[in-house]
């Protein structure tokens, strides 16, 4: 699922990682992104969240987070 870092992304990623889901954030800005993870870590350390890179207007970055997604196999 990708999720925007607008308030509702944010509260969806936070709602989803407290109820015990996996949740990878894919973002445009890696310091917004981790920022929002840390915080979700801080509420509940426990959390499942990791922060991806991915820009959804350039295919080179689509295919660079696929494969990484693949390897990563969570």
């Amino acid at each position: 699922m990708y999720i925007s870092l607008s308030f509702l992304g944010v509260e969806t990623a936070r709602s989803l990682a407290l109820a015990g889901c996996t949740v990878i954030m894919a973002c445009r800005n890696m310091v917004s992104g981790q920022a929002v993870a840390d915080s979700i870590m801080k509420e509940r350390p426990e959390a499942k969240v990791h922060v991806m890179k991915i820009d959804l207007a350039s295919l080179t970055s689509v295919r660079n987070f696929a494969m990484e997604f693949i390897k990563k196999n969570w």
